[in-house]
Protein backbone atom coordinates (compact mmCIF):
# COMPACT_ATOMS: atom_id res chain seq x y z
CA UNK A 1 0.00 0.00 0.00
CA UNK A 2 2.79 2.24 0.63
CA UNK A 3 4.53 1.79 -2.27
CA UNK A 4 1.39 2.41 -4.42
CA UNK A 5 0.86 6.16 -2.81
CA UNK A 6 4.72 6.72 -3.62
CA UNK A 7 3.75 6.10 -6.90
CA UNK A 8 0.58 8.72 -6.70
CA UNK A 9 3.10 11.26 -5.47
CA UNK A 10 5.19 10.40 -8.53
CA UNK A 11 2.44 10.77 -11.10
CA UNK A 12 1.35 13.64 -9.29
CA UNK A 13 4.67 15.16 -9.96
CA UNK A 14 4.87 14.32 -13.44
CA UNK A 15 1.55 15.42 -14.30
CA UNK A 16 2.61 19.13 -12.40
CA UNK A 17 5.79 18.96 -14.21
CA UNK A 18 4.05 18.09 -17.83
CA UNK A 19 1.66 20.84 -17.28
CA UNK A 20 4.22 23.58 -16.54
CA UNK A 21 6.43 22.44 -19.82
CA UNK A 22 3.36 22.52 -21.74
CA UNK A 23 2.36 26.41 -20.53
CA UNK A 24 5.88 27.28 -21.20
CA UNK A 25 5.96 25.79 -24.81
CA UNK A 26 2.51 27.45 -25.14
CA UNK A 27 3.73 31.16 -24.27
CA UNK A 28 7.18 30.76 -26.19
CA UNK A 29 5.14 29.70 -29.65
CA UNK A 30 3.09 33.36 -28.45
CA UNK A 31 6.37 35.23 -28.01
CA UNK A 32 7.82 33.89 -31.44
CA UNK A 33 5.01 35.70 -32.99
CA UNK A 34 5.69 38.77 -31.37
CA UNK A 35 9.53 38.43 -31.60
CA UNK A 36 12.20 36.83 -33.52
CA UNK A 37 13.72 35.36 -30.64
CA UNK A 38 13.21 32.02 -28.85
CA UNK A 39 13.53 33.13 -25.32
CA UNK A 40 10.00 33.00 -23.72
CA UNK A 41 10.94 35.98 -21.64
CA UNK A 42 12.43 38.48 -24.65
CA UNK A 43 9.25 40.23 -24.86
CA UNK A 44 9.99 41.26 -21.33
CA UNK A 45 13.34 42.66 -22.19
CA UNK A 46 12.51 44.96 -25.56
CA UNK A 47 14.84 47.41 -24.37
CA UNK A 48 16.83 49.31 -27.60
CA UNK A 49 20.13 48.48 -28.37
CA UNK A 50 23.58 50.24 -28.10
CA UNK A 51 23.53 52.13 -31.62
CA UNK A 52 19.92 52.03 -32.10
CA UNK A 53 18.00 55.48 -32.13
CA UNK A 54 16.76 56.60 -29.03
CA UNK A 55 12.80 55.79 -29.31
CA UNK A 56 10.57 58.62 -29.68
CA UNK A 57 8.17 59.95 -26.96
CA UNK A 58 6.48 63.10 -25.45
CA UNK A 59 6.43 63.59 -21.80
CA UNK A 60 5.05 66.46 -19.86
CA UNK A 61 7.23 67.65 -16.78
CA UNK A 62 5.70 68.66 -13.63
CA UNK A 63 4.81 71.81 -14.36
CA UNK A 64 2.95 70.90 -17.26
CA UNK A 65 5.44 71.77 -19.86
CA UNK A 66 6.13 69.01 -22.93
CA UNK A 67 8.85 67.57 -24.17
CA UNK A 68 9.43 65.28 -27.04
CA UNK A 69 12.88 63.62 -27.31
CA UNK A 70 13.11 64.25 -31.15
CA UNK A 71 13.32 68.02 -30.36
CA UNK A 72 16.43 67.52 -28.63
CA UNK A 73 18.57 66.32 -31.40
CA UNK A 74 21.55 68.58 -31.68
CA UNK A 75 22.69 68.17 -28.02
CA UNK A 76 23.76 64.98 -26.09
CA UNK A 77 20.89 63.80 -23.82
CA UNK A 78 20.91 62.16 -20.81
CA UNK A 79 17.25 60.34 -19.73
CA UNK A 80 17.32 58.70 -16.15
CA UNK A 81 14.24 56.12 -15.09
CA UNK A 82 13.81 56.69 -11.26
CA UNK A 83 11.67 56.91 -8.06
CA UNK A 84 11.18 58.81 -5.36
CA UNK A 85 11.15 55.01 -3.66
CA UNK A 86 14.03 54.26 -4.55
CA UNK A 87 17.17 54.83 -2.66
CA UNK A 88 20.08 54.39 -5.37
CA UNK A 89 17.53 56.57 -7.66
CA UNK A 90 18.06 59.49 -4.84
CA UNK A 91 21.49 59.03 -3.99
CA UNK A 92 22.41 59.43 -7.73
CA UNK A 93 20.08 62.68 -8.28
CA UNK A 94 22.76 64.70 -6.57
CA UNK A 95 24.84 64.10 -9.56
CA UNK A 96 22.78 65.11 -12.19
CA UNK A 97 22.15 68.57 -10.51
CA UNK A 98 25.92 68.76 -10.38
CA UNK A 99 26.16 67.86 -14.26
CA UNK A 100 23.25 70.37 -14.85
CA UNK A 101 25.30 73.36 -13.03
CA UNK A 102 28.60 72.63 -15.23
CA UNK A 103 26.78 71.68 -18.54
CA UNK A 104 23.89 73.67 -18.86
CA UNK A 105 24.63 74.91 -22.59
CA UNK A 106 25.97 71.46 -24.37
CA UNK A 107 23.88 68.69 -22.43
CA UNK A 108 20.40 67.71 -21.99
CA UNK A 109 19.25 65.93 -18.77
CA UNK A 110 16.07 64.24 -18.42
CA UNK A 111 14.78 62.52 -15.16
CA UNK A 112 11.69 60.29 -16.24
CA UNK A 113 9.67 59.63 -12.94
CA UNK A 114 8.33 56.11 -13.06
CA UNK A 115 4.64 55.87 -12.57
CA UNK A 116 4.38 58.31 -9.56
CA UNK A 117 1.58 61.21 -8.48
CA UNK A 118 2.83 64.66 -9.59
CA UNK A 119 1.95 65.94 -5.89
CA UNK A 120 4.34 62.90 -4.83
CA UNK A 121 7.42 63.95 -8.02
CA UNK A 122 6.86 67.83 -7.53
CA UNK A 123 6.94 67.88 -3.60
CA UNK A 124 10.50 65.69 -3.33
CA UNK A 125 12.03 67.82 -6.64
CA UNK A 126 10.92 71.07 -4.03
CA UNK A 127 12.29 69.80 -0.96
CA UNK A 128 15.90 68.29 -2.79
CA UNK A 129 15.93 72.07 -5.07
CA UNK A 130 16.74 70.18 -8.05
CA UNK A 131 16.71 72.45 -11.28
CA UNK A 132 16.62 69.51 -14.52
CA UNK A 133 13.49 68.90 -16.50
CA UNK A 134 11.53 65.89 -14.35
CA UNK A 135 9.09 64.35 -16.69
CA UNK A 136 6.51 62.26 -15.21
CA UNK A 137 5.49 59.20 -16.94
CA UNK A 138 2.51 58.32 -15.17
CA UNK A 139 1.23 54.96 -17.13
CA UNK A 140 4.34 53.12 -17.65
CA UNK A 141 4.48 53.30 -21.34
CA UNK A 142 7.67 55.41 -22.34
CA UNK A 143 9.75 52.96 -18.97
CA UNK A 144 8.36 50.09 -20.93
CA UNK A 145 9.46 51.04 -24.35
CA UNK A 146 13.12 51.69 -22.91
CA UNK A 147 12.65 47.94 -21.43
CA UNK A 148 13.19 49.45 -17.58
CA UNK A 149 12.71 46.69 -15.30
CA UNK A 150 15.02 47.82 -12.69
CA UNK A 151 15.72 50.94 -11.45
CA UNK A 152 18.02 53.11 -11.50
CA UNK A 153 18.52 52.98 -14.97
CA UNK A 154 20.43 55.56 -17.33
CA UNK A 155 20.14 55.80 -21.33
CA UNK A 156 23.13 58.39 -23.31
CA UNK A 157 22.47 59.62 -26.37
CA UNK A 158 24.56 61.36 -28.59
CA UNK A 159 23.37 64.22 -30.51
CA UNK A 160 22.65 62.53 -33.69
CA UNK A 161 19.70 60.77 -31.24
CA UNK A 162 21.63 57.28 -30.72
CA UNK A 163 21.87 55.44 -27.85
CA UNK A 164 25.96 55.11 -26.59
CA UNK A 165 25.40 53.70 -23.51
CA UNK A 166 22.69 52.24 -20.80
CA UNK A 167 23.67 51.67 -17.21
CA UNK A 168 21.20 49.79 -15.08
CA UNK A 169 22.00 50.73 -10.91
CA UNK A 170 23.34 53.64 -9.19
CA UNK A 171 26.07 55.83 -11.01
CA UNK A 172 28.83 57.43 -9.23
CA UNK A 173 30.87 59.97 -10.20
CA UNK A 174 33.52 57.55 -12.52
CA UNK A 175 30.68 55.20 -13.77
CA UNK A 176 28.74 59.02 -15.03
CA UNK A 177 31.81 60.16 -16.83
CA UNK A 178 32.76 56.87 -18.57
CA UNK A 179 29.56 57.43 -19.80
CA UNK A 180 29.01 60.60 -20.50
CA UNK A 181 32.56 60.18 -22.60
CA UNK A 182 30.17 57.66 -24.91
CA UNK A 183 28.57 60.80 -26.08
CA UNK A 184 31.24 63.69 -26.01
CA UNK A 185 30.92 64.95 -22.76
CA UNK A 186 33.54 65.31 -20.39
CA UNK A 187 32.00 65.94 -17.10
CA UNK A 188 34.35 67.34 -14.61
Amino acid sequence: MKLLKNWYYVIFILLVIWLIVDNIQTRMNESNQKTESSNPFAYLVKKPKIGSPVPDFELSDITGKKYKIQDLNGKPVVINFWATWCPPCKSELPLFQDLKAIHSDDLVILAVNIQESKVTVASFIENNKYNFPVLLDENGMVTDEFGVFAYPATFFIDKEGIIRSHYVGQLNKELLQKNLETIGIDAW
